[in-house]
């Protein structure tokens, strides 16, 4: 191959890292610390575009294909209680983002 080699410099100097949409996940649970099903959790990115799921019955959700390299925004909505929305710098899949619901709403 006329000295050239899989380790040339030419070879590997145009390569660049492509990041693969990774998942951001977690629980939604009341001040008891059981699962909250059935409430709201958005995710806003940097731009203002949201997305929307449904906790299951034991408060998991999950969004996937979520672009790195980002901030957003992750907040619930619940009939029952209220949430603290948080800040998350997603580098890879986020597998623990957890809520806590606070002061029973009437």
């Amino acid at each position: 191959l006329n000295g050239v080699t899989t380790f040339s410099d030419w070879a590997l100097g145009n390569l660049a890292a492509t990041a693969a949409p990774v998942s951001v996940s977690g629980r939604v649970m009341t001040p008891g610390g059981s699962g909250l099903r059935n409430a709201v959790v958005t995710i806003t990115d940097q731009q203002g575009v949201s997305r929307r799921t449904i906790t299951s019955s034991f408060g998991y959700f999950r969004f996937e294909d979520v672009p790195v390299g980002e901030n957003y925004v992750v907040s619930v909505a619940s009939k029952r209680y209220q949430f603290t929305p948080q800040v998350v710098s997603v580098t890879d899949n986020i597998e623990e983002l957890n809520f806590t619901g606070q002061n029973p709403l009437r």
